[in-house]
């Protein structure tokens, strides 16, 4: 009894349970304090576009020869709870959130509804709300397939120095195969060489890059295709060409002289164009010769062009007229 006093006697002295308590409700008067700065928020949000992450991507390929072409870049909205620190957090690092989808079971092509379940950063102290935890997200899968697609130039390229013009390129492959989906494939037409040359005066050799165009000549991109080449060797041919006169000889008769006659020529002159010694030694083209004695005056006479051996080819046509 003498103990149980003394203990009472020194509570009455202290006050210690009236301490106790005090410091009890300031420990709980700061954990309310601190809940109402850092709050319990619900946020909702929505993944990047390319966030989606497939599973089974290489036994979709080998076992079916079957590739994803659609739905990758699809958004997947989703509410998270946590601290508003935390929440915000999240908020800067949203690009980090992973959308798994497993397509490893998928053995036909066609547009599928795939279950999805959603991965946070390792360090986000958030949790995905129930519902919001998975999903359905759609995808197209298509077969995976070749093509050899025909190779074309642009209509214009560019335009030859001074003194100079171009012969038709020559192609060094006649087709790229492209491989990729069947449905992106039918569209393509053609491989449309990128061939850019101006101001040549020498034949050139070029690696041209191409793009792939549809029948209506629209740009077909898409990260889904593939190429076994990625330039198509170009040979540019460059001819030097000339205007040489026409001319025509004449034989007198007994009534007239070469002086008594007149000639007009239609046209003057034409191109030749080759090699520049070639055209170099080409002066003037004589058509053949006129007999005086055996035309009217005013008559027109056609006259075939004749090169003389080894001279270089003639750009415009084949017939001339004559009239004495």
């Amino acid at each position: 009894m003498e103990v149980e006093g003394k203990v009472k006697n020194f509570f009455k002295k202290t006050d210690l349970p009236m301490r106790t308590l005090a410091v009890a409700l300031a420990i709980l008067l700061w954990g309310v304090a601190m809940t109402d700065k850092d709050p319990i928020r619900n946020h909702n949000f929505k993944t990047v576009p390319g966030s989606i992450e497939l599973v089974g991507e290489d036994v979709l390929m080998e076992k079916h020869n079957l590739s994803v072409i659609d739905g990758q870049e699809a958004s997947i909205t989703f509410s998270a709870e946590g601290k508003a620190s935390d929440i915000s957090s999240l908020q800067k690092r949203v690009e980090q959130v992973r959308v798994i989808v497993d397509v490893s079971d998928i053995d036909t092509a066609g547009e599928h509804e795939l279950r999805y379940t959603i991965r946070l950063p390792d360090s986000a102290q958030v949790s995905i709300n129930d519902t919001y935890r998975t999903g359905r997200v759609r995808l197209t899968i298509d077969e995976v397939t070749y093509k050899d697609v025909p190779v074309s130039l642009p209509s214009e390229f560019g335009t030859a120095a001074d003194g100079y013009l171009y012969g038709t390129p020559e192609v060094g492959a006649q087709a790229v195969r492209v491989d990729g989906p069947a449905s992106i494939l039918k569209t393509v037409s053609t491989a449309r060489l990128a061939l850019k040359a101006d101001g040549l005066s020498k034949t050139q050799n070029m690696n041209c890059g191409f793009v792939l165009l549809d029948e209506n000549g629209a740009e077909i991109n898409s990260p889904h295709l593939s190429y076994d080449v990625d330039k198509v060797r170009v040979t540019v041919p460059v001819y030097k060409f000339a205007t040489v006169p026409l001319e025509v000889g004449l034989r007198a008769s007994a009534d007239i002289t070469e002086d008594m006659a007149k000639v007009k020529i239609e046209p003057e002159t034409v191109q030749i164009y080759g090699t520049e010694n070639a055209v170099g030694k080409v002066k003037s083209i004589k058509l053949g010769e006129i007999d005086l004695g055996r035309v009217q005056t005013g008559a027109r006479i056609n006259m075939e062009i004749k090169l003389p051996s080894g001279a270089p080819p003639i750009i415009s046509a084949t017939t001339r007229r004559s009239s004495p």
